[in-house]
């Protein structure tokens, strides 16, 4: 008899972590936004269509990845900046947050001899250079952000060169059940457990799970940061 219990309960923990797997196979292979809400109200019975509706959980959605974006600097994009002889400023991407690094990408100007290499330009705040400096022709040298411009200590001496951006970015939000969420993979879980931690407290109601809940939200943050974690 205690072997069959035992054979059984074995059975049951099997099942458990099979369907586990396939539902962290899931998030991680299709996270849309409809897969979102699957995955959000099969982790409790409290988060039934009328307790925590579809747009509260995407607003908790948005709100959460765009935190993980920021904070964990998860968007990583790079766009290429022609320059121009008659410009020393341009416009940011719609989804730029912070900067990371601009290349310089020299190109020598018709009929020279020059073979000029890339380079990374050096940032320097705004205030180094004033905000309506005498910009000088030249390859420029540094870069800074002012509102939602990119600005360069230099005009394009050959108006052939470019300079790519390397940057983080904000989320895109969400919005139709077919939106694929734009964080990189590893984030989805982190996500997850924030919407569902944010659920909870919406209705008011402790988890039984919360430290264990709250633990491994903690754990995949560091991960993720790339700070020291205790894997025991």
């Amino acid at each position: 008899m205690k072997s069959t219990n035992f054979r059984k309960r074995r059975i049951a923990v099997i099942l458990l972590l099979g369907f586990l797997a396939l539902w962290s196979i899931n998030i991680l292979e299709s996270a849309t936004l409809a897969d979102i809400y699957r995955s959000v109200r099969g982790r409790s019975l409290y988060f039934d269509s009328r307790r925590i509706t579809d747009s509260l959980i995407r607003q908790f959605t948005n709100e959460e990845a765009e935190n993980i974006a920021i904070l964990g600097s998860a968007l990583e994009r790079e766009t290429t900046i022609v320059l121009t002889g008659a410009a020393y400023e341009y416009t940011l991407p719609s989804d730029f947050y912070l900067g990371e690094a601009v290349i310089l990408n020299p190109n020598p100007a018709p009929g020279s001899n020059e073979t000029p290499r890339p380079s990374a330009l050096k940032y320097s705040p705004l205030r180094d250079y004033g905000r309506n400096p005498a910009f000088e022709s030249g390859r420029p040298t540094q870069w800074s952000v002012f509102n939602d411009k990119i600005r360069f200590d230099r005009v394009s001496q050959t108006e052939l060169d470019t300079a790519t951006l390397f940057y983080f970015a904000h989320h895109e939000i969400l919005t139709d059940t077919t939106d694929t969420l734009d964080l990189p993979q590893q984030f989805e879980p982190l996500l997850i457990d924030r919407v569902v931690l944010k659920c909870y407290s919406r209705i008011n109601f402790s988890p039984p799970d919360k430290e264990e809940l709250l633990q491994n939200i903690l754990f995949i943050e560091q991960k993720l940061l790339g700070r020291p974690v205790d894997e025991r």
